[in-house]
């Protein structure tokens, strides 16, 4: 039979754990994985940082999305709030 956790069960090893699922994430709360230039920098957080900003521009690059295209989507938007 399956063990059954309780509430202050799931709450104590996420209370554990927490850190090292934020350690790799932006204070923004929007970067966890990055394109590193030079595999042999120190290993900090502002280098994380660097990265996952080089990750984004190289990810926006390959998208296709520019001004035009977020623009013609914010009208979209607006448009079909109107009809809900």
């Amino acid at each position: 039979m399956p063990k059954q956790f309780t509430d202050a069960d799931t709450e104590n090893y996420y209370n554990t754990v927490e850190i090292k699922y934020q350690v790799p994430w932006n204070p923004d709360g929007s970067k966890h994985w990055g394109y590193f230039d030079n595999l042999d920098a120190p290993d900090e957080e502002e280098e994380l940082f660097r990265a996952s900003d080089r990750w984004n521009e190289y990810m926006l690059s390959k998208s296709g999305i520019d001004t035009k295209l977020v623009s013609l989507m914010s009208v979209v938007e607006m448009v079909t709030q109107l009809f809900i």
